[in-house]
């Protein structure tokens, strides 16, 4: 459920941020981030600026108990490689090539006839959903919801680890 409201999330932010170029576009995302951070932090029914202490980890299923620190530890593990897998095979893609396309020369893809805004949108969504996963497991981990993740110090930290792993490359971030 986290993976679908954060790609649908995405979805609309994407919609809007992606007419924007260069500074702006990074402007705009940063203020949709701290609208949400504002947002969330009002929220007095979900903890508000203390944040939420959950119970009990989330229940998986198959007979996983993930209140097993060991059986959870796994559980990340295999998705992190899952989602780096997946990610891999959109990379070497046909979809993945036109994607490193546009990032190179958008305006020369876009006269090839190849609809830029749509391929950008998907890769946002995708970036999305991802995120939402990851969150998902961050609170399941601590059994904590902060709002404190949404602050734009966070997106700053997660840029910069982008920024030194290598901006384009997959396995940078990680």
């Amino acid at each position: 459920l986290a993976i679908a409201v954060a790609a649908l999330a995405a979805l609309v932010v994407g919609a809007i941020s992606l007419r924007t170029r260069g500074v702006y576009f990074i402007m705009i995302t940063l203020a949709f981030a701290q609208m949400m951070f504002y947002l969330v932090n009002s929220m007095k029914a979900y903890g508000g600026d203390e944040g939420l202490t959950l119970p009990r980890r989330p229940e998986l299923g198959f007979g996983l108990d993930l209140g097993n620190e060991v059986v959870f530890y796994y559980v990340v593990l295999c998705l992190l490689l899952a989602s780096l897998y997946g990610l891999h095979r959109v990379v070497n893609s046909r979809f993945g090539r036109v994607i490193v396309a546009i990032r190179e020369n958008a305006p020369r893809v876009e006269g090839l006839g190849l609809p830029v805004y749509r391929y950008q949108l998907s890769c946002f969504v995708i970036g999305g959903a991802v995120a939402g996963l990851a969150g998902a497991l961050l609170a399941s981990h601590g059994k904590y919801v902060n709002p404190n993740v949404l602050h734009w110090v966070q997106s700053g930290t997660l840029m910069i680890m982008v920024i030194l792993g290598g901006v384009g490359r997959l396995w940078g971030g990680f």
